[in-house]
């Protein structure tokens, strides 16, 4: 039983190998014939690593991701726990949806 780790490992290390040794077929990589949608380019042009870095540093501000934590209205009151970020998270979405007209709305 002791060996069993070591077993592992071998058959892990084993399957690296035979999956290196044969690769899976080519898909079509003729990116010159494709046209980039135009929606989805000025989305990623949208993209911010100042906003991305923000949203995580608020998401680390309420200290605690358990779903267990205080969710009552002192808890949120206080900034801090999971239902305080439910309810930044909930804000962020109406935002959104304000700033597109109403595109989130169901």
């Amino acid at each position: 039983m002791k060996q069993l780790p070591f077993f592992k490992f071998s058959l892990s290390i084993f399957a690296i190998i035979i999956l290196a040794a044969f690769p899976l077929p080519a898909q079509n990589t003729d990116f010159q014939n494709i046209s980039a949608d135009p929606q989805i380019a000025a989305a990623l042009k949208q993209i911010s690593p100042e906003r991305i870095q923000a949203n995580i540093e608020k998401l680390v501000s309420f200290h605690n991701r358990s779903t267990i934590s205080a969710q009552d209205d002192q808890a949120i009151a206080s900034d801090k726990g999971v239902g305080a970020a439910r309810e930044w998270i909930k804000s962020e979405f109406e935002r959104y949806s304000k700033d597109c007209g109403g595109c989130l709305e169901g």
